[in-house]
């Protein structure tokens, strides 16, 4: 019993750990495939205003 409780406390941290790398990951690889970010680096490149870009990227009706 006493070794099933040593396992269970170095498996915890190591699972929080592998845990986060997976979130981590998820996070980075979609957001190299954002829309709105490529839409506004592409209007931004073009000589667009920041605020200008982020009102027609997001589809702003005014």
């Amino acid at each position: 019993m006493e070794i099933g409780i040593r396992l269970m406390k170095i498996n915890i941290p190591n699972a929080i750990i592998i845990g986060a790398i997976i979130v981590s990951v998820g996070i980075y690889l979609s957001s190299l495939n954002d829309p709105l970010a490529n839409c506004m680096d592409k209007l931004i490149e073009n000589n667009y205003s920041h605020r200008t870009a982020a009102k027609y990227c997001s589809g702003y009706k005014n």
